[in-house]
Formats: structure tokens, C-alpha cells, sequence
């Protein structure tokens, strides 16, 4: 509770959310325990409901650019040999937290944005989301009411190029 301040309306609802909680700690047991290729952690949301914690889902679909490329540089090519794995933590930047808010086709984009621009420029630059959020208000992305993750990166490649 206190690590992610977390304060509840009573005692009912502080035992609702520690039964949640319990729930989700045994389902990221139960998960951990077999031989997935990842791993489950506790967080800020684990005292919420499958249903609350879609809140946070706003991210939106879009048919017409499902399979639209825009670009081919980094993609792969049939010869090329890949790794087995790759570590992204040199390149990723700390984890930022949206709140009560369907932002995270706006954090998604950023995201990937500062990793990309740190693989190719060695530098890492903390990139604004609050900047798609508000700005970026086309007939897609509508921000904390959800968005298209392929829109906020035409935004961006418009604004900044």
C-alpha cells in the first residue's frame, strides 16, 4: 500500500482489495511456476480487477493501417541471421506511468521513439508524451480516451522531420 499510495474508502474496500490482490499474486505464481519465456511481477495495479485495469487499455485499431509500411530500413530481410535473444535494457529509458489515464498508445510510441533514437544515436533523450496526449488530436487519437499507436508515430515524423 505504501509503496504505490495506495488508500482505500474503509475497511470493506481495503479487504476487497487485499482479496484482488491475493487473487493476483496466486495467478503470477501459478504463471511463474511454469516454463513461460517471461516473467510476471507485482505492481502498482495488482489490487485491481481484469476489468479496472482495462481502463488503462486505450489503445485503438485501425484497419486501413494494420499492414501499411511506411518504411523498410529496419526491417528483416530473409538472409539475415538474428539472435536467439536480445537484451533492450541499454536502450529503453525508465518506466513512466501513465495514471488514471488510456494513454498507452501515447506511451507505447514514445517509448519505442527514445529506444530507436538511442540504437541509432548512442544519446538517449527523454521524449514528452503529455506532448501526444495533447497535441495530437487527430480523428484517431483522442487522449486519455484511447488512441492509435501508428498515428502518434506519423505525428511525430510530421512534426519532427
Amino acid at each position: 500500500m505504501v509503496k504505490h499510495q495506495k488508500v482505500y474508502n474503509g475497511l470493506g474496500e481495503k479487504e476487497q482489495r487485499f482479496q484482488i490482490f491475493m487473487d493476483n499474486v496466486k495467478f503470477i505464481d501459478d504463471h511463474n511456476d511454469q516454463n513461460h519465456t517471461y516473467k510476471l511481477g507485482l505492481n502498482q495495479f495488482a489490487d485491481m480487477t481484469n476489468e479496472e485495469h482495462s481502463m488503462y487499455l486505450g489503445t485503438r485499431s485501425n484497419d486501413d493501417i494494420k499492414n501499411k509500411i511506411i518504411s523498410q530500413q529496419y526491417a528483416y530481410n530473409s538472409g539475415d541471421i538474428l539472435s536467439e535473444s536480445v537484451d533492450w535494457r541499454w536502450a529503453v529509458g525508465p518506466i513512466k506511468n501513465q495514471g488514471n489515464c488510456g494513454s498507452c498508445w501515447a506511451f507505447s510510441a514514445i517509448a519505442a521513439a527514445e529506444a530507436i533514437n538511442k540504437i541509432v544515436t548512442g544519446s538517449f533523450v527523454n521524449l514528452s508524451v503529455q506532448e501526444l496526449v495533447d497535441c495530437d488530436r487527430t480523428n484517431f487519437n483522442k487522449g486519455c480516451s484511447g488512441g492509435i499507436i501508428d498515428r502518434a508515430y506519423e505525428f511525430i515524423i510530421n512534426k519532427y522531420s
